[in-house]
């Protein structure tokens, strides 16, 4: 039994819509971790605000699916894993973007984390959902290859801070 195109096409433009709001917030996100550029936050704010609401509807329209006869499997709980950690992210960043003239270094590298790490997220959801490996492992590495983007993008964003404060003294 195959689920409806209806449904599968309302999922995947949810979805494609989601991807759409994590590029913008990563380009937004850029923009504000350069100190000397003017900071319009609203593009960035509207992203934010957008992003748990479409993790949610992205979430019903796949359980929907999975009722209507899709294929389940571990899969899900790795797919569940990236939704909760995309829109988790974005209330951090919307609290740690309250006052972007004053991020901290390691606040700096949060955000760098950010706008590495949950582009990588997403597209590891978009594998997940189209391939939908059955084995735990197929469906838990392209998320730990995602965390481990954001971590390194973090830590480089660190390093860089670490040393941009050592050159200034």
């Amino acid at each position: 039994m195959s689920p409806s195109p209806m449904l599968l096409g309302i999922h995947v433009t949810l979805a494609l819509g989601l991807t759409v709001l994590v590029g913008v917030q990563s380009v937004e996100l850029g923009r504000i971790r350069r100190p000397d550029a003017a900071h319009d936050l609203r593009p960035l704010t509207r992203a934010i605000a957008t992003v748990p609401f479409l993790v949610v509807l992205v979430g019903i329209t796949g359980g929907m699916l999975i009722g209507d006869g899709s294929r389940g499997g571990p899969w899900i709980g790795a797919g569940v894993f990236s939704a909760v950690a995309i829109a988790a992210t974005a209330g951090w960043t919307r609290r740690a973007i309250r006052r972007p003239t004053e991020l901290s270094e390691r606040a700096r590298a949060g955000v760098s984390g950010v706008q590495w790490g949950i582009p990588a997220v997403t597209l590891a959801a978009a594998f997940l959902m189209a391939d939908r490996p059955q084995n735990p492992i197929g469906a838990v590495v392209p998320v730990v290859l995602a965390t481990l983007v954001a971590v390194v993008a973090a830590m480089s964003a660190q390093r860089g801070a670490s040393a941009n404060t050592a050159d200034q003294h």
